[in-house]
Protein backbone atom coordinates (compact mmCIF):
# COMPACT_ATOMS: atom_id res chain seq x y z
CA UNK A 1 0.00 0.00 0.00
CA UNK A 2 1.59 3.23 -0.98
CA UNK A 3 2.30 6.01 1.59
CA UNK A 4 -0.89 8.15 0.38
CA UNK A 5 -3.14 5.43 0.33
CA UNK A 6 -2.40 4.30 3.59
CA UNK A 7 -2.57 8.19 5.28
CA UNK A 8 -5.99 8.40 3.63
CA UNK A 9 -6.34 5.03 5.23
CA UNK A 10 -5.43 5.74 9.20
CA UNK A 11 -6.82 9.32 8.52
CA UNK A 12 -10.02 7.88 7.55
CA UNK A 13 -9.94 5.51 10.52
CA UNK A 14 -9.12 7.85 13.00
CA UNK A 15 -12.38 10.22 11.98
CA UNK A 16 -14.24 7.06 12.17
CA UNK A 17 -12.78 6.28 15.94
CA UNK A 18 -13.80 10.05 16.76
CA UNK A 19 -17.71 9.44 15.93
CA UNK A 20 -17.91 6.13 17.86
CA UNK A 21 -16.85 8.10 20.92
CA UNK A 22 -20.00 11.02 20.09
CA UNK A 23 -22.97 11.29 21.35
CA UNK A 24 -26.54 13.41 20.45
CA UNK A 25 -29.80 14.43 21.32
CA UNK A 26 -30.95 18.32 21.96
CA UNK A 27 -30.88 20.83 24.29
CA UNK A 28 -30.18 24.28 25.59
CA UNK A 29 -27.88 27.10 25.12
CA UNK A 30 -24.45 25.76 25.72
CA UNK A 31 -20.39 27.06 25.15
CA UNK A 32 -17.75 24.87 25.29
CA UNK A 33 -14.07 25.94 25.33
CA UNK A 34 -11.13 23.07 23.74
CA UNK A 35 -7.53 23.20 23.93
CA UNK A 36 -5.78 21.24 20.91
CA UNK A 37 -2.49 20.62 20.10
CA UNK A 38 -1.27 18.98 16.98
CA UNK A 39 2.66 17.42 16.52
CA UNK A 40 1.70 17.55 12.41
CA UNK A 41 2.24 15.18 10.18
CA UNK A 42 5.85 13.83 10.74
CA UNK A 43 6.86 16.97 12.75
CA UNK A 44 5.22 19.17 10.09
CA UNK A 45 3.25 22.05 10.64
CA UNK A 46 2.73 21.40 14.77
CA UNK A 47 0.58 23.74 16.40
CA UNK A 48 -1.02 24.73 19.39
CA UNK A 49 -5.37 26.40 19.11
CA UNK A 50 -7.84 27.13 21.92
CA UNK A 51 -11.16 26.67 20.45
CA UNK A 52 -14.15 28.23 22.12
CA UNK A 53 -17.96 26.99 20.23
CA UNK A 54 -21.08 28.51 20.86
CA UNK A 55 -23.95 26.50 20.59
CA UNK A 56 -27.83 27.50 20.61
CA UNK A 57 -30.24 25.25 18.69
CA UNK A 58 -29.01 25.34 14.50
CA UNK A 59 -26.83 28.11 14.88
CA UNK A 60 -23.15 27.92 15.56
CA UNK A 61 -19.86 30.35 16.90
CA UNK A 62 -16.65 29.33 16.21
CA UNK A 63 -13.65 31.21 17.50
CA UNK A 64 -9.97 30.24 17.71
CA UNK A 65 -6.73 31.12 18.26
CA UNK A 66 -3.95 29.39 16.55
CA UNK A 67 -0.18 29.22 16.60
CA UNK A 68 2.23 27.28 14.78
CA UNK A 69 4.67 25.76 17.57
CA UNK A 70 8.12 24.04 17.19
CA UNK A 71 11.37 24.38 16.82
CA UNK A 72 13.40 25.57 13.36
CA UNK A 73 11.34 26.25 10.47
CA UNK A 74 8.08 25.65 12.36
CA UNK A 75 8.86 28.34 15.55
CA UNK A 76 10.19 31.00 12.87
CA UNK A 77 7.25 30.88 10.82
CA UNK A 78 5.05 30.82 13.78
CA UNK A 79 6.79 33.71 14.89
CA UNK A 80 6.40 35.63 11.93
CA UNK A 81 2.72 34.51 11.21
CA UNK A 82 1.19 35.03 15.00
CA UNK A 83 -2.03 34.12 15.63
CA UNK A 84 -3.68 32.38 12.30
CA UNK A 85 -7.05 32.52 14.60
CA UNK A 86 -10.69 32.05 12.73
CA UNK A 87 -14.49 33.19 13.83
CA UNK A 88 -17.12 31.97 11.84
CA UNK A 89 -20.56 31.55 12.36
CA UNK A 90 -22.90 28.44 10.90
CA UNK A 91 -26.70 28.44 10.68
CA UNK A 92 -28.52 25.09 9.48
CA UNK A 93 -31.62 27.08 9.30
CA UNK A 94 -30.51 29.44 6.49
CA UNK A 95 -27.99 27.19 4.93
CA UNK A 96 -25.10 29.55 5.73
CA UNK A 97 -21.88 30.26 7.17
CA UNK A 98 -20.22 33.54 7.59
CA UNK A 99 -16.62 34.22 8.02
CA UNK A 100 -15.30 36.92 9.96
CA UNK A 101 -12.46 39.03 9.62
CA UNK A 102 -12.20 41.49 12.36
CA UNK A 103 -9.36 43.43 10.94
CA UNK A 104 -10.62 44.51 7.50
CA UNK A 105 -14.44 44.41 9.88
CA UNK A 106 -15.18 42.20 6.77
CA UNK A 107 -17.02 39.06 5.66
CA UNK A 108 -17.35 36.05 3.62
CA UNK A 109 -21.04 33.94 2.64
CA UNK A 110 -20.55 31.06 1.94
CA UNK A 111 -23.41 28.05 1.46
CA UNK A 112 -23.46 24.70 3.47
CA UNK A 113 -24.87 22.73 0.70
CA UNK A 114 -23.37 24.04 -1.86
CA UNK A 115 -19.67 24.02 -0.42
CA UNK A 116 -20.44 20.01 -0.03
CA UNK A 117 -21.08 19.73 -3.62
CA UNK A 118 -18.09 21.27 -4.79
CA UNK A 119 -16.14 18.96 -2.20
CA UNK A 120 -17.97 16.10 -4.01
CA UNK A 121 -16.94 17.14 -7.62
CA UNK A 122 -13.47 16.87 -5.93
CA UNK A 123 -13.84 13.14 -4.39
CA UNK A 124 -14.94 12.30 -7.24
CA UNK A 125 -11.94 13.69 -9.66
CA UNK A 126 -9.27 12.43 -7.10
CA UNK A 127 -11.07 9.30 -7.02
CA UNK A 128 -10.74 8.80 -10.92
CA UNK A 129 -7.07 9.58 -11.03
CA UNK A 130 -6.76 6.68 -8.11
CA UNK A 131 -8.12 4.46 -10.46
CA UNK A 132 -4.80 4.52 -12.03
CA UNK A 133 -3.20 2.90 -8.44
CA UNK A 134 -5.95 0.41 -7.81
CA UNK A 135 -3.61 -2.73 -9.00
CA UNK A 136 -0.44 -1.31 -6.87
CA UNK A 137 -3.11 -1.22 -3.92
CA UNK A 138 -4.30 -4.63 -5.14
CA UNK A 139 -0.89 -6.33 -4.23
CA UNK A 140 -1.39 -5.41 -0.53
CA UNK A 141 -3.06 -8.17 1.89
CA UNK A 142 -4.20 -7.55 5.48
CA UNK A 143 -1.93 -9.39 7.32
CA UNK A 144 -3.12 -8.45 11.29
CA UNK A 145 -5.56 -6.35 12.01
CA UNK A 146 -6.35 -6.02 15.93
CA UNK A 147 -8.33 -2.88 18.44
CA UNK A 148 -8.45 -4.02 21.79
CA UNK A 149 -10.09 -1.33 24.58
CA UNK A 150 -8.69 -1.30 27.79
CA UNK A 151 -9.67 0.32 31.14
CA UNK A 152 -6.47 1.46 33.28
CA UNK A 153 -8.05 2.46 37.01
CA UNK A 154 -5.85 5.04 36.04
CA UNK A 155 -7.49 8.27 37.41
CA UNK A 156 -6.32 11.85 37.12
CA UNK A 157 -8.61 15.25 37.57
CA UNK A 158 -8.91 16.88 34.38
CA UNK A 159 -10.37 20.96 34.14
CA UNK A 160 -12.11 19.86 37.39
CA UNK A 161 -13.93 16.69 36.28
CA UNK A 162 -12.51 13.35 37.39
CA UNK A 163 -11.15 11.10 35.03
CA UNK A 164 -10.80 7.45 34.04
CA UNK A 165 -8.03 6.43 31.73
CA UNK A 166 -9.27 4.31 28.81
CA UNK A 167 -6.48 3.30 26.33
CA UNK A 168 -7.52 2.28 22.61
CA UNK A 169 -4.83 0.07 20.82
CA UNK A 170 -5.52 -0.47 17.04
CA UNK A 171 -2.62 -2.79 15.54
CA UNK A 172 -2.93 -3.31 11.61
CA UNK A 173 0.09 -4.85 9.53
CA UNK A 174 0.45 -5.38 5.51
CA UNK A 175 2.09 -7.36 3.66
CA UNK A 176 2.75 -6.78 -0.34
CA UNK A 177 1.95 -10.33 -1.89
CA UNK A 178 4.86 -9.72 -4.29
CA UNK A 179 7.86 -8.11 -2.42
CA UNK A 180 6.78 -9.67 1.06
CA UNK A 181 7.25 -6.43 2.56
CA UNK A 182 5.68 -5.53 5.57
CA UNK A 183 4.18 -2.40 6.91
CA UNK A 184 2.81 -2.32 10.46
CA UNK A 185 0.85 0.59 11.99
CA UNK A 186 -0.15 1.33 15.50
CA UNK A 187 -2.53 4.07 16.55
CA UNK A 188 -2.83 4.62 20.59
CA UNK A 189 -5.30 6.57 21.87
CA UNK A 190 -5.65 7.90 25.53
CA UNK A 191 -9.43 8.23 26.19
CA UNK A 192 -9.63 10.49 29.27
CA UNK A 193 -13.85 10.11 30.22
CA UNK A 194 -15.91 11.17 33.51
CA UNK A 195 -19.07 10.03 34.63
CA UNK A 196 -21.67 11.87 33.00
CA UNK A 197 -23.19 15.29 34.36
CA UNK A 198 -25.66 17.85 34.02
CA UNK A 199 -22.71 20.04 31.83
CA UNK A 200 -21.35 17.03 29.63
CA UNK A 201 -25.34 16.16 28.96
CA UNK A 202 -26.17 18.94 27.69
CA UNK A 203 -23.04 19.74 25.37
CA UNK A 204 -24.14 16.08 23.62
CA UNK A 205 -27.30 16.69 23.26
CA UNK A 206 -26.42 19.90 21.65
CA UNK A 207 -23.73 19.27 19.38
CA UNK A 208 -25.39 15.65 18.04
CA UNK A 209 -28.60 18.01 17.34
CA UNK A 210 -26.61 20.62 15.67
CA UNK A 211 -24.54 18.06 14.18
CA UNK A 212 -27.37 15.85 12.46
CA UNK A 213 -29.13 19.14 11.26
CA UNK A 214 -26.22 19.62 9.31
CA UNK A 215 -25.68 16.19 7.71
CA UNK A 216 -29.10 16.57 6.65
CA UNK A 217 -28.56 20.11 5.02
CA UNK A 218 -25.66 18.27 2.82
CA UNK A 219 -28.27 15.26 2.56
CA UNK A 220 -27.12 12.44 4.95
CA UNK A 221 -29.98 11.93 7.58
CA UNK A 222 -28.71 9.98 10.01
CA UNK A 223 -29.70 9.07 14.24
CA UNK A 224 -27.41 9.34 16.58
CA UNK A 225 -27.24 5.43 16.24
CA UNK A 226 -26.87 5.11 12.27
CA UNK A 227 -23.50 7.74 12.94
CA UNK A 228 -22.17 5.22 15.62
CA UNK A 229 -22.88 2.67 13.09
CA UNK A 230 -20.93 5.25 10.24
CA UNK A 231 -18.18 5.55 12.64
CA UNK A 232 -17.95 1.25 13.20
CA UNK A 233 -18.23 0.84 9.12
CA UNK A 234 -15.09 3.49 8.96
CA UNK A 235 -12.83 1.86 10.89
CA UNK A 236 -14.25 -1.97 9.79
CA UNK A 237 -14.40 -0.86 6.45
CA UNK A 238 -10.09 -1.29 6.74
CA UNK A 239 -10.23 -5.30 8.60
CA UNK A 240 -10.39 -6.37 4.63
CA UNK A 241 -11.09 -9.74 3.84
CA UNK A 242 -14.86 -11.18 2.56
CA UNK A 243 -18.23 -9.47 3.94
CA UNK A 244 -17.91 -12.57 6.74
CA UNK A 245 -14.45 -11.19 7.96
CA UNK A 246 -15.74 -7.89 7.53
CA UNK A 247 -18.90 -8.74 9.92
CA UNK A 248 -16.51 -10.40 12.27
CA UNK A 249 -14.44 -7.51 12.29
CA UNK A 250 -17.49 -5.24 13.06
CA UNK A 251 -18.76 -7.54 15.68
CA UNK A 252 -15.47 -7.84 17.61
CA UNK A 253 -15.23 -3.81 17.54
CA UNK A 254 -18.62 -3.13 18.99
CA UNK A 255 -17.64 -5.45 21.82
CA UNK A 256 -14.56 -3.63 22.03
CA UNK A 257 -16.23 0.05 22.13
CA UNK A 258 -18.84 -1.08 24.36
CA UNK A 259 -16.22 -0.97 26.96
CA UNK A 260 -15.53 2.49 26.95
CA UNK A 261 -18.14 4.37 29.72
CA UNK A 262 -18.62 8.17 30.45
CA UNK A 263 -18.13 11.30 28.80
CA UNK A 264 -14.77 12.35 26.92
CA UNK A 265 -12.87 15.11 28.33
CA UNK A 266 -9.74 14.89 26.85
CA UNK A 267 -8.17 12.74 24.21
CA UNK A 268 -4.37 11.64 23.28
CA UNK A 269 -3.78 10.05 20.08
CA UNK A 270 -0.24 8.53 18.64
CA UNK A 271 0.08 6.98 15.06
CA UNK A 272 3.59 5.21 14.45
CA UNK A 273 4.47 3.53 11.23
CA UNK A 274 6.75 0.84 10.33
CA UNK A 275 7.85 -0.62 13.12
CA UNK A 276 8.96 -3.66 11.50
CA UNK A 277 8.71 -7.34 12.05
CA UNK A 278 8.44 -8.67 15.52
CA UNK A 279 8.21 -5.25 16.72
CA UNK A 280 6.25 -4.90 20.43
CA UNK A 281 3.17 -3.59 20.16
CA UNK A 282 4.57 -0.56 22.89
CA UNK A 283 1.69 1.47 24.29
CA UNK A 284 3.10 5.00 23.68
CA UNK A 285 1.98 7.55 26.13
CA UNK A 286 1.14 10.18 23.86
CA UNK A 287 1.12 13.04 26.42
CA UNK A 288 0.00 13.26 30.52
CA UNK A 289 -2.13 16.21 31.46
CA UNK A 290 -1.52 17.78 34.43
CA UNK A 291 -3.04 17.88 38.10
CA UNK A 292 -5.23 21.12 37.82
CA UNK A 293 -4.96 24.28 39.64
CA UNK A 294 -7.60 26.47 40.69
CA UNK A 295 -8.27 29.19 38.35
CA UNK A 296 -9.99 32.63 39.17
CA UNK A 297 -13.89 32.36 38.06
CA UNK A 298 -15.50 34.75 35.75
CA UNK A 299 -19.01 36.13 35.79
CA UNK A 300 -21.49 34.61 32.92
CA UNK A 301 -19.38 34.88 29.38
CA UNK A 302 -17.48 38.35 30.78
CA UNK A 303 -14.50 36.10 29.53
CA UNK A 304 -14.89 33.68 26.83
CA UNK A 305 -11.71 32.05 27.74
CA UNK A 306 -12.69 32.17 31.35
CA UNK A 307 -14.12 29.45 33.95
CA UNK A 308 -17.86 29.18 34.29
CA UNK A 309 -16.67 28.16 38.07
CA UNK A 310 -20.39 28.69 39.76
CA UNK A 311 -21.94 26.08 36.77
CA UNK A 312 -18.85 23.80 36.75
CA UNK A 313 -19.14 23.74 40.73
CA UNK A 314 -15.67 25.08 40.96
CA UNK A 315 -14.09 23.42 38.17
CA UNK A 316 -10.39 23.72 37.62
CA UNK A 317 -8.20 24.67 34.51
CA UNK A 318 -5.63 22.00 33.56
CA UNK A 319 -2.10 22.76 32.77
CA UNK A 320 -0.87 22.21 28.99
CA UNK A 321 -0.35 18.86 28.02
CA UNK A 322 3.46 17.57 27.87
CA UNK A 323 5.31 16.91 24.89
CA UNK A 324 4.74 13.79 23.40
CA UNK A 325 7.22 10.98 23.60
CA UNK A 326 9.55 9.94 21.02
CA UNK A 327 8.34 7.20 18.72
CA UNK A 328 9.22 3.32 19.88
CA UNK A 329 12.95 2.07 18.48
CA UNK A 330 13.00 0.97 14.79
CA UNK A 331 9.62 3.07 14.11
CA UNK A 332 8.58 6.67 13.03
CA UNK A 333 6.20 8.68 14.49
CA UNK A 334 3.71 10.17 11.91
CA UNK A 335 1.53 11.98 14.18
CA UNK A 336 0.34 13.00 17.59
CA UNK A 337 -2.25 15.25 18.95
CA UNK A 338 -4.11 16.45 22.29
CA UNK A 339 -7.48 17.42 22.92
CA UNK A 340 -8.85 18.94 26.42
CA UNK A 341 -12.08 20.41 27.34
CA UNK A 342 -11.69 23.10 29.59
CA UNK A 343 -15.17 24.32 30.36
CA UNK A 344 -18.42 24.08 29.78
CA UNK A 345 -20.76 26.93 30.17
CA UNK A 346 -24.64 26.54 30.15
CA UNK A 347 -25.17 30.24 30.41
CA UNK A 348 -27.79 31.48 28.14
CA UNK A 349 -26.50 33.31 24.45
CA UNK A 350 -27.22 36.03 23.17
CA UNK A 351 -28.97 36.21 19.77
CA UNK A 352 -25.84 38.87 18.50
CA UNK A 353 -23.44 36.23 19.12
CA UNK A 354 -24.81 34.61 15.99
CA UNK A 355 -24.98 37.63 13.98
CA UNK A 356 -22.39 39.47 11.49
CA UNK A 357 -21.56 42.72 13.92
CA UNK A 358 -22.95 45.81 12.78
CA UNK A 359 -20.78 47.52 9.94
CA UNK A 360 -19.11 44.62 8.45
CA UNK A 361 -19.01 44.72 5.25
CA UNK A 362 -19.20 41.42 2.69
CA UNK A 363 -16.27 40.93 1.25
CA UNK A 364 -16.21 40.71 -2.67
Amino acid sequence: MGKQARTRAWTAAACGLALLAAASGAGADVTVERFIRTGGFAGLAASESTAVEKLSGLKKREVHTTRLTGGGLGGLLGKIAGDMGSDSITNVAKDTVWSLDHKKKSYTEESISAAFRELQKGDQAQTADQGQTSKEESDVRVVKNEISVKETGEKKTISGFPCTLYVVTWLLETENVKTKERSRSVMTTDLWNTPETRETKALAREEGEFSAAYLRKIGVDASAAQSRELGLGVVAGLFGGDQKARDKGMAELREQMAKIKGFNIATAVRWEANAGDGAEAARPRETKPQEAEPAASTGGLAGMFGLAKKLMGGAEEAKPAEPAQPAAAGSTALFDSYTEIRRIDLSSIGAKEFEVPSGYQLAR
